[in-house]
């Protein structure tokens, strides 16, 4: 469902700046607002724990997150911090979509299989 978000002109600048300052190209930057609306109106300090968690501990290509910019609307202790640790105690890569873009009961559900639905997996990839 699409969603308004109003925030100021100091504000967009503010966003911008930290996204270009984390590393993002101005088109980059644009692909990720255009994909994640929100994404300029969520706490800056909050933006930063996720993207040093993201580039520090996750050390996935910045690619992705233009792909997934909704992974700055997800919790950093609830959601990302956990679902990476169980991904690679299973062995999987995929995609910030297919990681963090489901409920916990889904994910749980695709943590319990004993063999992941790759086709699943696949079309997630291809999405993002």
């Amino acid at each position: 469902m699409p969603q308004v978000v109003s925030v100021t002109n100091s504000a967009i600048i503010k966003h911008v700046d930290f996204l270009k300052d984390c590393g993002f190209t101005l088109d980059q930057v644009r692909r990720m607002v255009v994909g994640c609306p929100q994404v300029l109106a969520l706490n800056i300090d909050i933006m930063k724990l996720s993207f040093n968690y993201f580039q520090r501990e996750m050390q996935r290509p910045l690619d992705d997150l233009v792909a997934f910019p909704a992974y700055f609307t997800c919790g950093l202790e609830s959601t990302i911090k956990r679902r990476p640790k169980m991904t690679v105690k299973k062995g999987l890569k995929c995609s910030l979509s297919w990681l963090l873009n489901c409920s916990d009961e889904k994910f749980e559900e695709r943590m319990d299989y004993d063999t992941i639905d790759m086709e699943e997996m696949e079309r997630c990839h291809h999405l993002r």
